[in-house]
């Protein structure tokens, strides 16, 4: 499969999810947030009885092929990014609140680092799609993303002003967009397991550390305050680097001929 595809698309729902989030805030604005309620239920209505085939171009797996969890690769992928996928968590919620209690930003200021978040978004999806050639590529382009999340927290970490929340904006972008085409394509393209295998074991594992990391995220900033917690997400992310590279020998001896 082209990856260039899953950066078009990516790029492609970024857009268009910018353009709804402004949709809707003109019309809570204009009118009222129910309708704004009664519209999004709507399309989510419409969005659930859609159904469009999407095909499996990896050809024939077979049925008696071990589960991925079985795999030490994969696994070494999944505590990889549940190591740095706390750091990232554990940010939710020291962001408004550096945001807004301790920077004072307006609304308008927030909207502009958001409309600087999707714009890189969409530059960095289609630029990662047109990087990834090979399995290797994947755990490069995780490696971008970890440090470019690293920097996102140490610059949260310095912030004075808004200019500093709009360089963290950008650097959020590059990176969640890293892992996300950097995941499909791994999961698209490994031969050994089904797509929907690897992607379940991905998402369960985001749903797990969805459910501690920004607990732990408040707990520190209670011990330690909202920027010290920034350095402590820093570490955690960055420390995937070193278990990312680890993967790379590994992964090309299996997948790359």
């Amino acid at each position: 499969m082209d990856i260039r595809v899953l950066g078009h698309a990516e790029a492609t729902y970024t857009i268009v999810y910018t353009i709804a989030v402004g949709v809707a805030g003109y019309i809570m604005d204009v009118e009222s947030h129910r309708l704004a309620f009664i519209l999004a239920a709507g399309l989510l209505l419409i969005a659930a009885l859609s159904r469009l085939p999407f095909p499996d171009l990896r050809g024939e797996v077979e049925e008696e092929s071990e589960l991925p969890y079985r795999d030490k690769l994969i696994l070494g992928m999944v505590a990889m990014f549940m190591i740095a996928g706390t750091g990232m968590l554990m940010m939710i919620p020291a962001i408004p609140i550096l945001e807004v209690r301790v920077l004072n930003l307006s609304n308008t200021v927030i909207g502009i680092a958001m409309a600087i978040n999707s714009l890189t978004y969409v530059l960095f999806s289609e630029l990662w799609g047109r990087v990834i050639t090979r399995p290797s590529h994947v755990i490069r382009v995780f490696q971008l993303g970890f440090i470019a999340i690293g920097a996102m927290a140490m610059v949260y970490f310095a912030s004075t002003s808004a200019w500093y929340v709009y360089l963290a904006s950008a650097l959020c972008a590059i990176g969640g967009s890293a892992i996300s085409i950097g995941w499909q394509a791994f999961s698209m393209g490994i031969p050994d397991y089904r797509t929907e295998d690897l992607s379940a074991l991905h998402l369960t594992t985001c749903g797990i550390r969805g459910l501690y990391a920004p607990l732990l995220g408040s707990l520190s900033i209670e011990l330690v305050g909202v920027r010290r917690t920034f350095i402590i997400a820093a570490v955690l992310v960055v420390s995937a680097l070193f278990m990312a590279e680890a993967l790379i020998r590994p992964l090309r001896e299996r997948f790359e001929f």
